[in-house]
């Protein structure tokens, strides 16, 4: 948006100049405006960083939770989160999870809510409440505003977590090496 504003100023600016044109010469001014602005937001997009569950996102969606988790870590380079800690409230997730050989760190704990979420079994929907930050009502504006990310609101505190443990431990049986496909969570998830 910036760029357009700059190059409508600078349209603007040359005329006010006392340059004279026509209106033949100043519509193709605006056509060729236009045509750079879109190759240069084509060119943005391009180069964002798409997180796999994003509507916009151009690679093949990851079809198992690995891979999921794999583009996550891609996506998320660099973030400290990756780390697992020793915390009382993390004690029951974090056996559950390790029992099907999945790591018990912050961003892994999201990605599998997410994965979740993503092929149509989400434990943490905006209205199941349990996210004191964001209810059902902040989901619907962002319905509103087209936000087609999965409803999942994941924050990792201890009620989620207390959840996500017994999902994972009635689940058990799904998770092969610490992976699980998403045909097997739309078929079999519990």
């Amino acid at each position: 948006m910036r760029i357009i504003l700059a190059l409508v100023f600078a349209l603007c600016t040359f005329q006010m100049a006392g340059a004279e044109e026509s209106a033949a010469d100043i519509e193709a001014r605006i056509a060729a405006l236009k045509a750079h602005t879109a190759a240069i937001e084509a060119e943005t997009l391009a180069m964002r960083k798409e997180v796999w569950y994003d509507a916009l996102y151009a690679k093949p969606r990851p079809t198992t939770f690995r891979a999921a988790l794999a583009a996550e870590k891609e996506f998320l380079a660099g973030n400290p989160y990756w780390k697992e800690v020793n915390a009382p409230g993390l004690v029951k997730v974090c056996k559950a999870l390790h029992d099907v050989q999945v790591a018990c760190d912050y961003n892994t704990r999201g990605t599998i809510t997410m994965f979740l979420a993503f092929y149509g079994k989400s434990l943490f929907p905006a209205a199941g409440g349990t996210n004191p930050y964001f209810t059902a009502a902040d989901r619907e504006r962002e319905l509103a505003r087209g936000d087609a990310d999965p409803d999942n609101v994941f924050i990792g505190h201890p009620p989620q977590n207390d959840m996500l443990a017994a999902a994972v431990r009635k689940n058990a049986a799904l998770f092969k090496n610490g992976d699980i496909s998403a045909e097997t969570v739309k078929k079999f998830w519990k």
